[in-house]
């Protein structure tokens, strides 16, 4: 951490406050222009082979090139062809013309001898281009103020401000490409080169900015398959200045901050990528962004005594956020993976909304996974932030916080003042394992309308406070309209714990929840108890086992204590269904003729899960009815179950959710003959989840598991 990154955002006073609104293009015509640009690309015109080390305005040379195709109409091509095996070094001695042809100019470095993308850019590249801005001055590497032009294959490296601006101009910055660059990083692509050396501003290794001296549009600009990295402030910037706009621009499939390699550090001084002052709808995507000395993603507005600059509706997705390349390897951002509303030490300024952050890797960053600050200058100037779909572990603070205050404790309703109106976090009420599906339930409490929101359910890595962190997104559910909810999903086995979040119907998303755990397994298919001819037999099924040492069979009379009459050996660990049978010779029997049954399955290290109760009249001198297992399990719209009613008995069979609540009574006659019969038991209005099907014929009683999947 620099002692100068606190103060580096310096520019941000000298920008001119908005007037009537953000000058801004309509929406819709956008979409059409930038279809237009992109599929009417200009031909090219001409081109201006580098076959010079010079930097003299004439001759072959990269500044002389530049200036001819400035100058001249239509896209040209600027090639190299310098001789010898290189890598060649550009020395420049000052600032190189700016790009101004709309038409644009290709700069192409792989046109020289020997250079290539490689299978896999960035980690694949081999450059042979070196432009080297040591002795430049106060110089920008490339500065574009023009439509259309494509930049790749050059390294970039010790410039004392950007090592490639993109600079709004009133007719329109946009449509350019920098690609399979590196940028900050020698050519081998492992020492530090890195550009914005004088450290008087926020410079990056690619900004895309309005200039407050000099507004206008940028928009529609792209950052593909560099390597940007150990570049001050920024490895990329993107900022706006209202009136001034900067939208739709893109940055994916980088590395930034980080060797060639992805698999070692090698970060920028303060934030891999920069989105601020109301920068709004641009894209950071599919980028490797570790090993940065603060943040790995900053998104901030701007407020001061006449301003509120809002910094919008930025994506930021499937990002690899503070590990290696590998997905595994720690490769920490100094700071926050992702930071709304914070820069550094001392800017504060929330003013970001309705930001997404969905579907990235968000680990082993030294504070916070993602977090959110408001300002205080009002309570709804960092709202409808959207975290989603990620998979945020490992961080040195919480997974995700809203005011980087700790955990944002559950109140009596919402919304609330604060980031992201401190919506509440579900509370997690079970969390139930059976046949590899895992019921979680729960309850959420944020105000009006919880049928809209989304509660996202996780597999939890601990956090030391016990709230999240979700390292593993398994599902998500729609709740009732009193809060509760449920959701079935795979990916969990017994003992894992889960948290969840929730995001209301503006987008606010929430904390991470309290983490539930040890999953409990659900393992009981089935178990039936019968007397005849002066014992009891008991037949009972278990879908898996884990760490199954054996039953024992336990037995109370009436209201008296249990008591263990037997055991049986267990099949240890398996997935497939096991049946299992014992019988109770009745020899201590006391006076009581209602007898209750129960099974514990007892774990090596002595864990017991305990079966549901079945009951037995042994006054009954008929054997007992027996219902068998019902099929199909799982089930879908309609499952079905075959019993057999040795005398006359009234059937009742009902299906109850996991929190033993009735959902389902199934229609019968009040009595049943003696015999065999089928019954049709309607699931189509049930969610998919876990229920026990209650069978019950006379005073005989017996309890299955079923799965229902949609």
């Amino acid at each position: 951490m620099h002692s100068q990154q606190a103060q580096v955002r310096t520019r941000i006073p000298g920008c001119f406050r908005r007037g009537g609104g953000r000058a801004r293009i309509a929406r819709t015509s956008v979409f059409a222009f930038l279809f237009i640009v992109y599929t009417a690309f200009p031909t090219s015109a001409a081109v201006f082979p580098v076959t010079s080390l010079g930097d003299g305005p004439t001759g072959s040379t990269l500044r002389a090139a530049m200036l001819s195709a400035n100058l001249t109409p239509g896209r040209d091509t600027i090639s190299f062809a310098i001789s010898g095996a290189g890598p060649h070094t550009l020395g420049i001695l000052s600032q190189l013309p700016q790009l101004t042809d709309n038409a644009g100019v290709l700069i192409d470095g792989f046109s020289q001898a020997g250079s290539g993308p490689g299978v896999s850019p960035p980690s694949t590249l081999t450059l042979k281009i070196v432009i080297d801005g040591t002795n430049a001055g106060a110089a920008h590497g490339f500065w574009i103020v023009s439509q259309h032009n494509v930049i790749r294959g050059l390294v970039v490296q010790n410039f004392q401000q950007d090592g490639i601006r993109i600079q709004a101009t009133t007719a329109g910055t946009h449509s350019n490409l920098i690609e399979r660059n590196i940028i900050g990083v020698d050519v081998g692509g492992t020492l530090a080169q890195g550009n914005g050396k004088s450290m008087s501003a926020p410079w990056g290794g690619v900004n895309i900015l309005v200039n407050p001296q000099a507004l206008g549009f940028v928009y529609a600009n792209s950052v593909r398959s560099c390597l940007i990295s150990a570049n001050y402030s920024e490895g990329v910037s993107i900022s706006s200045c209202p009136p001034g706009d900067c939208y739709f621009n893109r940055v994916d499939s980088n590395y930034i901050g980080t060797t060639i390699s992805g698999m070692s550090a090698l970060g920028n001084k303060c934030d891999g990528v920069y989105i601020g002052e109301a920068a709004h709808d641009n894209q950071v995507w599919d980028n490797v962004i570790s090993g940065n000395d603060t943040n790995g993603v900053c998104i901030i507005g701007y407020v001061d005594a006449t301003t509120n600059w809002f910094t919008d509706r930025n994506i930021i997705g499937r990002n690899i956020i503070g590990l290696a390349a590998d997905r595994s390897t720690p490769m920490a951002n100094g700071w926050y993976g992702v930071s709304i509303g914070r820069y550094g030490l001392v800017w504060k300024l929330g003013h970001a909304r309705e930001n997404v952050i969905v579907s990235d890797t968000i680990a082993s960053n030294g504070r916070c996974g993602v977090m959110i600050m408001e300002h205080f200058s009002n309570n709804a100037n960092a709202d409808r932030n959207k975290i989603t779909q990620n998979s945020i572990y490992g961080n040195g603070w919480l997974g995700i916080d809203l005011d980087d205050d700790g955990v944002t404790v559950n109140d009596t309703g919402d919304p609330d003042q604060g980031a992201n109106e401190q919506l509440n976090m579900p509370v997690i009420a079970s969390a139930t394992w059976l046949a590899g599906i895992t019921t979680v339930t729960g309850t959420v409490d944020i105000g009006p309308n919880p049928t809209a929101a989304v509660v996202e359910v996780f597999k939890a890595a601990s956090d030391p406070t016990g709230y999240g962190e979700g390292a593993v997104y398994l599902g998500s559910t729609t709740p009732l309209a009193g809060g509760s909810w449920s959701c079935n999903v795979a990916g969990l086995v017994p003992g894992d714990n889960v948290t969840a979040t929730v995001t209301d119907v503006t987008g606010n998303t929430s904390e991470f929840s309290q983490l539930l755990g040890p999953i409990v397994p659900v393992e009981w298919v089935s178990i039936h108890a019968a007397y005849s001819d002066g014992v009891v037999q008991l037949r009972w099924i278990t879908a898996a086992e884990q760490n199954n040492a054996y039953f024992e069979i336990e037995r109370k009379e009436g209201g008296g204590s249990w008591r263990r009459v037997g055991s049986v050996p267990g099949s240890g660990t398996t997935s497939a269904e096991s049946r299992y049978a014992f019988t109770d010779p009745l020899r201590d029997l006391g006076a009581g003729t209602l007898l209750f049954y129960r099974i514990a399955q007892v774990d090596y290290d002595g864990t017991r899960d305990y079966s549901p109760e079945v009951l037995v009249d042994v006054t009954a001198s008929p054997p007992l009815p027996v219902f068998d297992p019902v099929w199909p399990n799982p089930g879908s719209g309609q499952v079905f179950l075959r019993f057999m009613l040795p005398v006359e008995a009234e059937v009742r069979i009902s299906l109850s959710d996991v929190c033993g609540r009735e959902v389902v009574r199934v229609p019968s006659p009040p009595v049943r003959t003696a015999g065999a019969g089928t019954l049709r038991i309607d699931t189509e209005s049930l969610p998919a989840g876990c229920y026990q099907l209650v069978c019950r014929a006379g005073e005989v009683c017996q309890v299955q598991w079923v799965r229902i999947v949609k």
